[in-house]
């Protein structure tokens, strides 16, 4: 993967790191946990209560992939219509200790008009992980800005 990236761009890269939300999460968890390139994943509004149905039976092998040694979060609403806390906190016996736990009150699975707030908690993980700050989420004037 590194390789096919570094082809097409005169950047170097230096660190992987998969975020995704919903069905995403699940599939870039499986990505993140079972591939040696990637050094960590996020994982937002994981569907765990669904999952079964929509990996086609295969979910089994999404979370043994999943459950790895590398850094991951893992974010859920409160409120979410698709996976209670209970289960997420199950799931999230079932992964280990390498896996950070956020549970963010009265919010849902979609997130709307949060996105910056989400944006922000998964740079705050980056940076205790990766001793890197990404760039800052677009501020309201749309200005973007990096932080050292």
């Amino acid at each position: 993967l590194p390789d096919t990236i570094n082809a097409s761009s005169d950047t170097k890269i230096k660190r992987i790191l998969v975020v995704g939300y919903s069905y995403g999460s699940m599939i870039g968890s499986c990505v993140g946990g079972s591939r040696d390139d990637v050094d960590g994943y996020v994982a937002i509004s994981y569907p765990y209560t669904w999952n079964w149905a929509l990996a086609l039976f295969n979910h089994k092998k999404l979370l043994r992939n999943a459950k790895c040694e590398k850094p991951s979060l893992w974010m859920l609403g409160s409120n979410d219509e698709f996976t209670s806390v209970s289960s997420f906190i199950n799931l999230m016996n079932k992964l280990g200790n390498s896996s950070e736990a956020v549970v963010i009150d009265n919010e849902n699975h979609h997130w709307l008009q949060r996105e910056l707030g989400v944006a922000e908690l998964i740079r705050c993980w980056i940076f205790r992980h990766f001793g890197i700050l990404p760039l800052m989420a677009p501020s309201e004037s749309g200005s973007r800005g990096v932080r050292n």
